[in-house]
């Protein structure tokens, strides 16, 4: 799957999924610290704002 990427963080967080992913780290262990560090950085992103859109 090609992820087209903005930023730089976000280039970071597709390379800690794909590194998290099952198929792609030898052991569980390296699985769980990865899954670790990706939820430190989404916690550290700031909050997408919600926006609301009228259609009437």
């Amino acid at each position: 799957m090609d992820v087209t990427v903005g930023t730089e963080r976000e280039a970071e967080v597709v390379a800690l999924l794909r590194r998290a992913a099952p198929r792609a780290t030898p052991d569980q262990d390296t699985r769980d610290r990865m899954r670790a560090r990706l939820l430190a950085e989404l916690s550290a992103a700031p909050p997408v704002e919600t926006v609301r859109i009228d259609t009437c």
